[in-house]
């Protein structure tokens, strides 16, 4: 199994209280489903905000799982250039 230490970027703490929130009630369905209202309104907030779609995307899949092939596909994308796209 692959261990990956993935750095958590400052603009992601809320997401990751979030989930972690989530991941610990357990039983709760009201409490969960809450929380993830929450996930929803911050993950539009952050796209909103400027950052890009597929960042924030790959790092709530990361939390949501921590599964060690998310980890790797979050850090790519993290440090990848945007792509600037052309007009004509």
């Amino acid at each position: 199994m692959l261990d990956v230490n993935v750095p958590h970027p400052a603009w992601g703490s809320k997401l990751k209280q979030y989930y972690w929130i989530i991941r610990v009630e357990g039983r709760n369905r009201a409490r969960r489903r809450k929380y993830y209202r929450y996930v929803k309104a911050e993950r539009l907030r952050l796209v909103e905000s400027g950052l890009d779609q597929n960042l924030v995307d790959a790092y709530c899949r990361y939390l949501s799982n921590h599964n060690p092939q998310a980890a790797l596909k979050f850090l790519i994308i993290s440090s990848s250039e945007p792509v600037q796209l052309k007009l004509f």
